[in-house]
Order: C-alpha cells, then structure tokens, then sequence
C-alpha cells in the first residue's frame, strides 16, 4: 500500500504553509505548527496510516518558500539527514519489529 501525497509548491510560503498542508496530508495525531520536533517526530512514525510505501512530491519546486531560502534548505535537509535515513535502515534500530519502507520526495519544478 502506497500513500502518494503532492503539494503544490507555489501556495507554500510559510513555515505554517507548509505545516498546515503536511499535517493535513499525513493524518498527523496532533499540530505541529509550533514545534519543528513533533513535526519530525510523526514523519518518523507515521504508523496510523499503515502504508510500506510513501511518495511525497513537490510541484513548481522553485516557488516552494521563494522568498525563504533558509527554511526551505532546513526542510529539505530534515528529509535528507533525519527522515529518509530512519525509514531506510534506522527503523530497524528504533521501533520494536521496525521494518525499513521507502520513502521517495521528488521535487518537480
């Protein structure tokens, strides 16, 4: 079971943009508009959607937080270094009976 999500990047601006679309998108338990934590914490759980895979895309890329460069660099590297690396082989070490998924992002300009 595949959970494909998409956010058009030109309507992102915001921290509370981008939150606000990910948190309805994946279900999230609880808002993580003031907490960058939590907001990694459930992209690293995400067991309330039992799904093995997740697709995350990204449209008009080069409009997504435009006008805010460093927390776009922030969020793109939280899924490299911190959300990518736990569902490829981190989840093994951190969840009892934890099973590596895919989890893809593209980003389309």
């Amino acid at each position: 079971m595949i959970l494909f999500i998409e956010l058009e990047g030109a309507n992102i601006q915001s921290w509370e943009d981008y939150i606000s679309e990910i948190e309805h998108k994946f279900k999230f338990p609880s808002s993580c508009t003031d907490s960058i934590d939590r907001y990694l914490d459930w992209m690293r759980d995400l067991d309330w959607l039992e799904k093995e895979k997740y697709i995350l895309v990204i449209n008009n890329y080069k409009y997504f937080l435009k006008d805010s460069k460093e927390l776009k660099n922030d969020i793109i590297r939280d899924f490299k270094e911190t959300i990518l690396p736990f569902w490829q082989t981190e989840v093994k070490d951190v969840i009892v009976d934890g099973k590596p998924k895919t989890f893809m992002v593209y980003l389309v300009e």
